[in-house]
């Protein structure tokens, strides 16, 4: 929630509409918000770290693109 959090201030920040999707304004903070306070926890690197930044952005980015088309191509 706090990722999500942050991208909308940014977006509200630049004057950008509500709901509006902004590529990797929408994956990086939901991704890195949580995970960076994690980071003791888990053990992980700032490698890995970024490595899950990028796997979770490429994943979303794919999966709404691919819901978008299939939502089209329904309607």
């Amino acid at each position: 929630m706090l990722g999500d959090l942050a991208s909308s201030f940014c977006k509200r920040r630049l004057g950008l509409r509500s709901g509006q999707s902004i590529p990797l304004l929408d994956q990086i903070p939901e991704t890195l918000l949580p995970l960076w306070p994690m980071l003791p926890a888990l053990g992980a690197s700032a490698m890995e770290m970024a490595i899950a930044i990028a796997a979770f952005t490429a994943i979303d980015l794919l999966l709404t693109r691919l819901l978008r088309r299939h939502h089209a191509h329904c309607s």
